[in-house]
């Protein structure tokens, strides 16, 4: 199935007034996100967050007609890829009726679209198939592969059902078989730290001043000397990267949260006896886990049986999870 082929296929149920020449910058403009900095504040009060503002009308027309193999280039596939989000896409659906849904599954099966097709769901998998565009022309390619399934279930998520020890990932792909899966976009901490947090971050300062005996909050953080300063950048990529895991376990496989929840367990079922014994600080109680953890084989989830997929970085920010959702009630303070 071709760019220009879907993008067609969606000017009939979505954004229906707009015109042919208007139409790929309108439904571009419905997977990207809203700005989230200063830069791209700025970005977007000049008309160039979404990278195809700036086409001319003949551009932008050859792209939906898919003349001369025209397609979105590599470089601004690859800008709307990393702020692509689908909410918008799926609202400018609930202008669809049943029967036009029905008729859009009907239409997709014709370009050889595979997967649970319903039309309670229908919105989702045509964000899905969006984003394997986009993608595709991430890689400098026009086309996807209509032979892969796209697996939706009831709730408009993405779920693998097959046994997860014959999955793996490459290339920051979910391979299962001969299928390739997207995983979520990876999460890194900014500069501001967010409310959510604030748990594992006021745990870590007060680890660093029981260590230190003096009086730390994160305002202070760049204050302390290199290792606690080094070590606190650190701490923030591993929560970070355990969120990525968190919701790349969410999103694509079935029951991904139940998965989740029980590798929490499970980890926290791994570091417990070193997490209560006696250290002559927080800090050390805090480095004694971070090493147990990554010495930790987690396999009741059967998650860390995915090739690739969980490293110890991902333990490490295990965690701070669970000191935000208060298994873990403090590096110094064990029995409060």
């Amino acid at each position: 199935m071709r760019f220009s082929d879907f993008v067609q296929l969606m000017h009939r149920y979505i954004g229906c007034s707009v015109t042919q020449q208007e139409y790929v910058l309108y439904l571009t403009n419905l997977v990207i996100r809203d700005p989230m900095t200063d830069d791209e504040e700025k970005l977007d009060e000049n008309d160039d967050f979404n990278p195809l503002s700036s086409k001319d009308v003949s551009t932008l027309s050859k792209i939906y007609s898919g003349a001369q193999n025209r397609k979105i280039k590599q470089d601004d596939a690859r800008t709307i890829q990393s702020r692509f989000s689908k909410s918008k896409f799926v609202d400018a659906f609930q202008t669809a009726d049943y029967e036009a849904r029905e008729e859009l599954i009907g239409k997709l099966k014709e370009f050889g679209i595979q997967g649970n097709l319903e039309a309670d769901n229908i919105d989702e998998v045509c964000a899905e198939l969006f984003y394997r565009f986009i993608d595709a022309m991430a890689s400098n390619k026009g086309y996807i592969d209509t032979t892969l399934p796209v697996h939706i279930d009831s709730y408009g998520n993405r779920y693998v059902t097959v046994e997860v020890s014959t999955v793996y990932v490459k290339d920051g792909k979910l391979h299962v078989g001969d299928e390739v899966l997207e995983l979520p976009t990876a999460l890194a901490p900014e500069k501001d730290i967010k409310p959510e947090e604030m748990p594992y971050v006021n745990a870590l300062c007060a680890a660093y001043a029981d260590a230190l005996a003096q009086a730390v909050t994160p305002d202070v953080i760049g204050t302390l000397p290199g290792r606690y300063r080094r070590d606190f950048t650190s701490q923030r990529t591993s929560y970070y990267e355990a969120e990525w895991l968190h919701h790349s376990v969410r999103d694509v496989f079935d029951g991904g949260e139940e998965k989740f929840e029980a590798l929490k367990k499970d980890a926290y079922d791994g570091i417990e006896s070193t997490y209560l014994q006696d250290y002559d600080n927080g800090y050390q109680r805090l480095q004694a886990v971070l090493d147990k953890i990554t010495n930790t084989t987690l396999d009741t989830s059967s998650i860390d049986r995915i090739k690739s997929l969980m490293k110890n970085v991902h333990k490490k920010g295990i965690c701070h999870i669970l000191v935000n959702d208060g298994t873990i009630n403090s590096w110094v303070d064990i029995d409060e």
